[in-house]
């Protein structure tokens, strides 16, 4: 593919145990981020910059924007930022 780039691929974010390698949860299904806006400050769909709290045992943090990813739209608040504690069951 030559006109999307590989970090905009589909991928699917896991958590696997460091013990033994196994499943432990699907953070995200992230899908094919070929719609963003050509704009300033545009963002894919759903959940990005997932990674580990640093000041938190076993917790993940994402951001989500809440304008569709297109700075365009009105928002009250352009993104929001989720953290989840391990065992990572919930929403």
């Amino acid at each position: 593919e030559y006109l999307t780039p590989a970090s905009r691929f589909p991928r699917r974010v896991e958590i696997l145990s460091l013990e033994d390698g196994s499943h432990v949860s699907v953070v995200a299904n992230i899908p094919l981020q070929d719609k963003i806006p050509i704009a300033f400050d545009a963002v894919g769909e759903g959940p990005r910059n997932i990674g580990w709290r640093s000041d938190a045992n076993a917790t993940i943090y994402w951001v989500e924007a809440q304008d569709g990813g297109d700075p365009a739209n009105e928002a009250k608040v352009r993104d929001v930022v989720y953290s989840l504690p391990a065992p990572f069951g919930g929403n």
